[in-house]
């Protein structure tokens, strides 16, 4: 029974390409499998750097990590804005003047004027999602060296 509805596919076809789609989508899993398990030794090795930098040299851990992410990211806004064309290029800076910078917005003007004045209102804590992750990867603490 291959129904085909008006201006659409049959019901085998459907079932072709979702199939398709479908083995795709597991051979990706498993790539991304292969791909995690030879990343683990390597974010092993940076949350060995990061509790060696809190530990011995008192660095603030959450703010090592924002440095870190933030380079990260201006690393990235380089690398997009070296690969645009002159055209393109001309484009982003006009988009830009007309949106104007943060501090031109009526959130900046008012972090602005609050920095200003040395008010500030009181932050509420954020999930740190990679956080979270170093933390998931730390050993519960041993009973016996708990003890001592």
């Amino acid at each position: 029974m291959t129904e085909k509805l008006p201006n659409g596919p049959s019901q085998e076809e459907t079932e072709e390409v979702v199939h398709s789609i479908e083995g795709y989508m597991a051979d990706l899993m498993s790539e991304k499998a292969l791909y995690m398990s030879r990343c683990k030794p390597l974010h092993e090795a940076i949350k060995d750097v990061i509790e060696d930098a809190v530990k011995t040299k008192n660095f603030d851990k959450k703010a090592l990590k924002i440095t870190v992410k933030q380079r990260e990211y201006l690393r990235k806004m380089e690398k997009l804005e070296n690969e645009l064309d002159q055209v393109t290029q001309t484009a982003l800076d006009r988009l830009q003047a007309h949106l104007g910078t943060f501090a031109d917005s009526p959130l900046g003007k008012a972090a602005m004027d609050a920095a200003k004045a040395g008010t500030q209102r009181p932050r509420k804590k954020r999930r740190d999602p990679l956080d979270e992750m170093m933390r998931e990867e730390d050993p519960p603490p041993d009973d016996a060296a708990a003890a001592e």
